[in-house]
């Protein structure tokens, strides 16, 4: 399944990224390192050539600019929708449990006539928007969170389904993230994942109201056998209630998940560039901690320049440059390496640091000594009479 997303960029960012050609129900969005069902989010979806998309949307306000890129049926825009599908017929607000049961949707109940998804799926198809997604590697009663997100810096673009619905006297607009069988390289991890539209090819098919729900839209529901990096994330982020860059900076993988543990926990956590203070008696001018690298400004996964390919709208390099995003320690190939000989060079450089930062916690200590005892009580040599 597919329970916990991650957008952080400005709305201004995303749209551009996007060529949506306006933006409903816009002020709902929060950028989000820890999206949570019920949340809002932007979902792209199209509609037709007669239809503005913006006289509907739960009251919210649209945001309008011109488009940045070219389609062939209908206008794309983005709209604010909330996470988990509430189906038309509702008339009231379903509790948390209830909503937690539409926040997904399987491919194959969605490819059953009979499904709860077999309307939805010919006239309400979207594409839901996020830099990443989280999943949870268990073993025994312990789980490991792990972030999903593009090699390249891309956008991810899920398939997804969406409806309205009265609530309350509200229309509420609502999304469904359609999840499929694991790809081989993610399986290690969870038996499921979300359906990944891969190309602005994926994108425009699955989007075009005027296609029905027919053998080659269905083939689009499949995993996405590669391009995706990951990372493990500390289990900061599996409260609900976190919302910080630390949800998605990589740390040490621990042992008990396949790190190696002992020694090299002493580089945890990887977000943190420093290294461990040692041990020693408390100085009266303590430290300032060194600071975590902000994903949320300097934009970690913005995507490259492509050269000797059509740009499509995923691939629009951010108006931002990343100037000091955050090295992954844990990827696709490299899950279980280091290079030895880099390993013991960190070491030696680790320890040398350690060294000087006693050696200057001394030095302090030694001057407030000084400092302390003043001059009415520090030793004089006399001069001659």
């Amino acid at each position: 399944m597919c329970g916990r997303t991650a957008l952080a960029l400005d709305a201004d960012e995303i749209q551009f990224r996007v060529g949506a050609s306006q933006w409903v129900n816009a002020s709902a969005y929060r950028p989000s390192h820890n999206v949570a069902p019920t949340r809002h989010q932007p979902v792209l979806r199209q509609v037709s050539d007669n239809s503005s998309g913006s006289s509907s949307g739960g009251g919210g306000t649209s945001a309008s600019v011109p488009a940045v890129s070219e389609h062939t049926s209908g206008n794309r825009i983005l709209h604010s929708m909330k996470w988990g599908v509430i189906p038309s017929w509702q008339k009231k607000t379903p509790d948390y449990k209830s909503s937690l049961q539409t926040i997904n949707a399987r491919d194959d109940r969605v490819a059953d006539s009979k499904s709860m998804w077999s309307k939805l799926k010919h006239s309400k198809r979207c594409v839901v928007i996020a830099e990443g997604f989280f999943e949870w590697l268990k073993k025994g009663s312990e789980r490991q969170p792990f972030y999903l997100y593009r090699e390249n810096g891309r956008l991810l673009t899920f398939a997804g389904l969406y409806d309205t619905a009265m609530v309350d006297g509200t229309e509420v607009w609502s999304y469904t993230i359609i999840t499929t069988s694991s790809s081989k390289a993610t399986s290690w991890l969870h038996d499921r994942m979300p359906v990944i539209l891969d190309s602005e090819e994926d994108v425009a098919l699955w989007l075009d109201p005027a296609k029905k729900f027919t053998d080659d839209v269905s083939a689009l529901m499949r995993p996405l056998e590669s391009g995706l990096k990951w990372h493990p994330v500390s289990k900061f982020v599996s409260k609900v209630g976190n919302d910080e860059p630390q949800c998605i900076l990589p740390v040490t993988l621990p042992a008990e998940f396949g790190g190696k543990g002992s020694i090299r926990s002493f580089f945890k956590p990887a977000s943190n560039t420093s290294t461990p203070t040692p041990k020693s008696r408390p100085s009266a001018s303590p430290r300032k901690p060194a600071e975590t690298p902000h994903p949320g400004k300097s934009k970690p996964h913005a995507p490259p320049k492509q050269r000797g390919a059509i740009e499509s709208a995923f691939l629009r390099t951010p108006k931002v440059k990343p100037d000091d995003a955050p090295r992954v320690v844990a990827g696709e190939a490299k899950q279980d390496g280091d290079d030895d000989a880099r390993f013991e060079e960190d070491l030696a450089l680790a320890i040398k640091r350690s060294r000087d930062e006693t050696d200057d916690v001394k030095r302090e200590e030694e001057k407030e000594m000084v400092d302390e005892s003043g001059p009415s009580h520090s030793k004089r040599r006399r001069g001659p009479d």
